[in-house]
């Protein structure tokens, strides 16, 4: 299984963008998708500790910055996406 981290801010963006379509084609592709799903948004030191093992990432609005220093802990990173809260049909 691989391990996804959705960096979201908010339970809010949590919810507009982790809808039960992505939810079900993540279970399908065999994803571990992995949220924030604590009551507030976590600091730069957090996010870089959650992705140091990660396959891919995941960003949202409020995202922190993702640098070198930060990207170098994980030797795993495959790939990067960012996900907008539009309000539109999934892609």
């Amino acid at each position: 299984m691989e391990r996804v981290i959705l960096m979201n801010q908010s339970d809010d963006a949590l919810k507009s963008i982790w809808q039960p379509e992505g939810v079900a084609r993540a279970q399908a592709l065999d994803l571990d998708i992995q949220p924030n799903r604590e009551a507030r948004a976590l600091s730069d030191a957090e996010w870089a500790e959650r992705i140091a093992d990660a396959r891919a990432v995941i960003t949202t609005w409020g995202s922190p910055r993702l640098d070198a220093a930060v990207l170098a802990r994980d030797r795993d990173l495959r790939n990067m996406a960012h996900a907008p809260r539009s309000g539109g049909p999934p892609v």
